[in-house]
């Protein structure tokens, strides 16, 4: 996993939902990855492939109680451990400006609280590589929460739209660059490029 992303996040849902929600989101996540895949290329079919492994490991964590009770446990205690409020997920909708979307007073706690901890990172004099951070595996995963990881990080995001007629909803990662494992300065820009299930063709 990346970050501060939890199952939860996979599939879209608060630690409040219920086993309905649970079940109702899964399904619904994947009906979307199953459309409009056919005939894509190989690197976008791996990374649904990839988006398809993650949401099936996220139900069969979140839908057995007991399973779900010890990973509830495990997120309260990472949760605890980082003092951090975890941001709102960021819609996915092409040409999305995340720049001018709206932070209420506790993300902006957070965002600098985070800015602090960042600067006494680059401050460290053990730290070999001052302002640099080590680039996420992006790809499979729901391009919201690329946007809330790499927000997080202090790198800046290029979005590039692979699907021509895309559909209003969630899109997966593909391909990122620079790789991911790569070390990159904090303000560097991260171009990621991102799949959405195509609309259905217009009947004339």
């Amino acid at each position: 996993m990346v970050g501060d992303v939890v199952w939860y996040d996979i599939l879209g849902v608060t630690p409040a939902a219920t086993a309905e929600d649970i079940r109702l989101a899964f399904e619904a996540r994947s009906k979307l990855l199953d459309t409009g895949v056919t005939g894509e290329p190989a690197r976008i079919v791996a990374a649904v492939n990839r988006a398809r492994a993650l949401l099936d490991q996220a139900h069969q964590i979140l839908r057995d109680p007991g399973a779900r009770s010890s990973y509830d446990q495990e997120i309260l205690a990472r949760s605890a451990n980082s003092g951090l409020a975890r941001p709102k997920p960021v819609p996915s909708e092409p040409g999305l400006d995340v720049a001018g979307e709206v932070v209420s007073y506790r993300e902006s706690l957070a965002v600098v609280t985070a800015a602090i901890v960042a600067i006494a990172d680059w401050l460290a004099p053990h730290h070999e590589a001052r302002g640099k951070v080590v680039v996420p595996d992006f790809r499979g995963l729901p391009v919201s929460l690329c946007m809330r990881c790499t927000a997080r990080s202090g790198l800046h995001v290029r979005l590039v739209q692979l699907t021509k007629n895309p559909l209003p909803v969630e899109g997966v990662v593909v391909d990122q660059s620079p790789a991911a494992g790569d070390r990159v300065r904090r303000s560097s820009t991260l171009t990621i490029e991102v799949w959405h299930p195509p609309a259905p063709p217009r009947r004339v």
